[in-house]
């Protein structure tokens, strides 16, 4: 097929020949959208066209997109054969189309002087097969009595622009148009219920065709992105953002687009099996410094079209985080007066101002937490015993002020113990050894009488650990229970060795068995205050909600056997989630994190501390349990 654009006295003509199928009208249509500017005037010369199929009557119709103006609001096709011009019809193409037999005719109908369409026109087609023209090769002459052939053009209104010549001119067109009538068809009687479902049956094409040239068109659009919010406001160090949505259509989110987000947020693609056209990504992480907040401009992409959306704006305003108060973990101490404090004193967190106290025990002092920039704790000896009521205060605006009391036992008097008589004074005083933090050593088979120093900042390191979904209140009532703690042991850790497990394996389950078998364990766990904790845990890849789903089925899985062995369920059993916490080395080297902890202990809170403790473990397990 051959495509010829050109333009004369302002108007264009697209002169096309040969057979108009589904390659070939794309073509035209390329042709056309990049010569022909929009709303112009424009004239498809099919003298040369031989024939068309649906396909075809579908890119003409895409291509009348170009010539609508005020004044024509229908494509003029010229020159075109009966068998073809009744191709168009029964596809629906008398709504958008009208059709003039010369090309002349068609031009002088838009108001271009006659002579503008010298150029000799393409030489005429062959007579066209039923084949390309869809139709059978005979067409049926309309006989006087019968109502007019679908094909015949019919009269539409006049633009106010149009002189009288051109009036007179349209008479003569009639005319000629009469010429393209068939001379050798047979007639053949037809009802007036059969030319009303051929009218429908064109009507009811018409509208198909025109729901496929949407569709295609609607394919085609730019990628669109929409943003749930248009600003949002986050703490420094707070709460993990999720509440941000970005919707996009055809395209995908521009990663290099986000660069301007706050230290430490980013934008969670959706899964790689989610092939629609629509994409959701879900704003993520948490803030790590304050008054780094700004304006972002988020684009999409459709890379395969070299498509973008229009920049959306985005802002964050990041504010300093609350100060974390910690006080019910002063009331959970155990002092001895005498004795220097050695458990977690940490009443205050998240500032860099120096907190001062009045009413504190003799010989207790205000100092930063090690290895910290804005913890504050207790420290020091106390003195003498008693009920002390303390008030802090942190200077600056606004000041805040906190109350507590803290409570300091009598020094405990240990009786002197006379070595015996036989005793080699030159010999060494053997050394202290102390309580075993975990299950790997052997012990008296009683539970110990406290918990060392090292499994105590052992469980204390795991709570500054705890995922941001954690409130500061579950991380202060945690301090309190490992506080008032008097024994304690990490049972066993259970490994999982493939990404995505979920159950326990045989060999991990001999394990965990000789673990709950052993005397010191065994003794622990029949105390009738023993508490036992099951926290599960995941790897950092795939996305947050799936690890954190992960964690709590695996704690589950071991919480359910333990049911079996033990007969009962744990007292706290949650799920950490992607952690960093630990690293046993995967195939990769890296941290891999899939483990279950299993922790016993027996705790011994004051007697006012209890109610809180209860009432903690039953909302615990409720916002983070796995039952």
């Amino acid at each position: 097929m051959s495509i010829e654009i050109r333009s004369s006295k302002g108007a264009f003509i697209a002169a096309i020949a040969g057979i108009l199928d589904e390659t070939e009208g794309d073509k035209l249509v390329t042709e056309v959208t990049e010569k022909v500017p929009k709303g112009s005037k424009l004239v498809i010369d099919g003298s040369g066209l031989a024939g068309l199929d649906q396909h075809g009557v579908l890119n003409l119709m895409t291509i009348q997109r170009r010539a609508v103006s005020p004044e024509r609001k229908r494509l003029l096709l010229a020159g075109l054969s009966p068998a073809v011009w009744q191709t168009i019809l029964n596809n629906g193409g008398d709504v958008l189309f009208e059709a003039k037999p010369t090309l002349a005719e068609a031009l002088q109908t838009l108001g271009v002087p006659p002579e503008a369409a010298a150029i000799p026109p393409p030489p005429p087609p062959a007579a066209p097969s039923a084949v390309a023209t869809g139709m059978s090769a005979a067409v049926p002459e309309r006989a006087p009595s019968q109502e007019p052939d679908p094909w015949q053009r019919r009269e539409e209104p006049r633009p106010s622009g149009v002189s009288s010549a051109s009036s007179s001119a349209s008479v003569d067109n009639d005319a000629a148009w009469s010429n393209y009538r068939p001379a050798t068809a047979v007639a053949s009687p037809r009802s007036k219920t059969g030319g009303k479902a051929l009218w429908l049956a064109a009507a009811g094409a018409a509208v198909i065709l025109l729901v496929i040239g949407v569709w295609w068109m609607l394919g085609r659009r730019s990628p669109e992105l929409t943003i749930s919010t248009a600003e949002i406001t986050a703490e420094a160090g707070g709460k993990e953002v999720d509440e941000v949505t970005v919707d996009v259509q055809r395209g995908t989110l521009v990663e290099s687009s986000w660069n301007d987000l706050p230290a430490g947020l980013y934008f969670e693609a959706p899964s790689d099996e989610d092939s629609s056209s629509h994409k959701t990504y879900t704003l993520r992480g948490k803030v790590d410094e304050a008054g780094k907040g700004g304006q972002v401009q988020l684009v999409a992409e459709n890379k395969d079209r070299g498509q973008k959306s229009n920049p959306v704006t985005f802002t964050v305003k990041v504010t300093e985080k609350p100060l974390s108060w910690q006080l019910t973990t002063l009331q959970s101490l155990h002092l001895t007066a005498g004795q220097a404090i050695s458990g977690q004193a940490k009443f205050l967190a998240g500032t860099t101002k120096t907190p001062t106290a009045t009413g504190l025990p003799p010989g207790v002092t205000v100092e930063k937490a090690p290895g910290t920039s804005g913890d504050w704790r207790l420290g020091g000896t106390p003195a003498s015993a008693g009920k002390f009521d303390v008030q802090f205060v942190v200077a600056g605006e606004p000041r805040q002020e906190k109350s507590c009391t803290v409570e300091v036992a009598p020094a405990v008097e240990t009786p002197a113990v006379n070595p015996p008589a036989s005793a080699d004074a030159t010999s060494p005083a053997p050394s202290p050894v102390a309580p075993p933090a975990t299950g790997a050593t052997a012990s008296t088979g009683q539970p110990q009488a406290g918990i060392d120093d090292g499994m105590r900042s052992f469980l204390l390191e795991r709570i500054e650990h705890l995922p941001s979904r954690y409130t500061d209140t579950d991380r202060e009532n945690l301090r309190m229970v490992v506080n008032g703690l008097k024994a304690a042991r990490l049972i066993q850790r259970i490994e999982f060795e493939r990404e995505g497990q979920r159950e326990v394996s045989a060999s991990e389950i001999a394990k965990l068995k000789a673990a709950l078998q052993a005397p010191e364990n065994a003794a622990l766990l029949k105390t009738p205050d023993c508490q036992i904790v099951v926290v599960g845990y995941a790897s950092k890849s795939g996305s947050l909600a799936s690890n954190v789903r992960l964690s709590k089925e695996r704690a589950l899985t071991v919480d359910t056997f333990l049911r079996q062995e033990l007969g009962r369920n744990a007292d706290l059993c949650g799920d950490y989630g992607p952690t960093d916490i630990m690293s046993h080395g995967g195939d990769d080297g890296g941290p891999t994190n899939r483990v279950v902890e299993i922790y016993a202990g027996i705790i011994d809170v004051p007697p006012y501390l209890r109610p809180k403790a209860e009432s903690f473990k039953e909302d615990f397990n409720r916002r983070h349990g796995a039952h």
